[in-house]
């Protein structure tokens, strides 16, 4: 993601509604020259956010009249990943203190706000705005923050969600595997596999390159991604530096159970793939088959 969401927003970049906050009372300017109202709400909690937290924000962005991100608006989450659900956003050190993101810590739960920052600002930071977006312009952006937690908390819900969506991502491969008549092995993380042809050597290890042909397919057989490519001859062969992160957790685990040569299938669950979010073709929560072949190691 670029930067962060209320960034992009600024530039009109497509991320991934707000109650309004009404248009009564008068701005507010912080010292470093953020305009700001605070809408209080019917939270019960007072607590604002710190440096570090994870904040639940919708938001609405306008240049003068014109809309240019809405956090609830579909064409603004290719795919409806969220549902309908607030935006998420890590609450971070500001290098600039006339950051719209500076009015997150000045929220609690239930609280809108409304936050303006003129075009110039961005300009004299080195930012590029369109060129519609004139210097004397502001972007207002339209707040109601929802949640406000920890990361500490964050992960533990993030687990807790992994580890249901493994039961249910399991379930499906039990299934498959049934209908299939599939006898594969499983490793402790929940990856299945099975080896169509022995390669020779010793398995890969971390930090090592390895050149694969593959084909990618979600449960129902739709190819999403392949290598060598029919459709693009000029597709350069795959090679990734194993357990380096440059890959899918499942393929970092997968490729080390191969060797140069080998031929296998490797089943991956959603934990270890694109889990809840997806990405480009692939759905949420999507189990992933693999047909890979080790074709060089270095």
């Amino acid at each position: 993601m670029t930067k962060n969401i209320i960034a992009a927003a600024a530039l009109g970049i497509t991320v991934l509604g707000f109650s309004s906050c009404g248009k009564g009372g008068s701005f507010q300017t912080t010292k470093d020259g953020l305009e700001y109202k605070i809408i209080k709400g019917d939270g019960k909690s007072e607590k604002k956010a710190q440096i570090g937290d994870i904040v639940e924000v919708h938001i609405h962005a306008y240049v003068g009249d014109s809309l240019i991100f809405d956090s609830r608006d579909l064409k603004f989450d290719p795919g409806n990943m969220r549902k309908g659900a607030p935006i998420t956003i890590p609450v971070q050190e500001l290098h600039y203190k006339f950051q719209p993101e500076a009015g997150l810590t000045m929220l609690s739960p239930g609280d809108s706000g409304i936050f303006r920052i003129s075009i110039d600002s961005f300009k004299r930071r080195g930012e590029k705005m369109p060129p519609w977006m004139k210097a004397q312009d502001k972007i207002e952006y339209r707040v109601k923050l929802f949640a406000i937690k920890t990361k500490e908390e964050v992960q533990q819900e993030q687990m807790q969600k992994a580890s249901a969506q493994n039961a249910i991502d399991d379930s499906v491969l039990q299934d498959y595997f049934k209908k299939n008549n599939i006898q594969p092995t499983k490793t402790a993380s929940g990856i299945y596999y099975t080896i169509v042809k022995p390669g020779t050597g010793d398995n890969i290890k971390a930090g090592q390159e390895a050149t694969v042909n593959y084909i990618g397919k979600t449960m129902d057989g739709q190819i999403f991604d392949q290598n060598p490519d029919p459709k693009n001859a000029k597709k350069e062969p795959f090679k990734v530096k194993v357990g380096q992160g440059m890959v899918i957790r499942g393929w970092d685990e997968a490729l080390q159970l191969l060797n140069k040569g080998a031929v296998a299938k490797i089943y991956i669950p959603s934990s270890l793939g694109y889990g809840a979010q997806g990405g480009g073709p692939i759905p949420p929560n999507a189990v992933l088959m693999f047909d890979m072949e080790i074709k060089d190691v270095k």
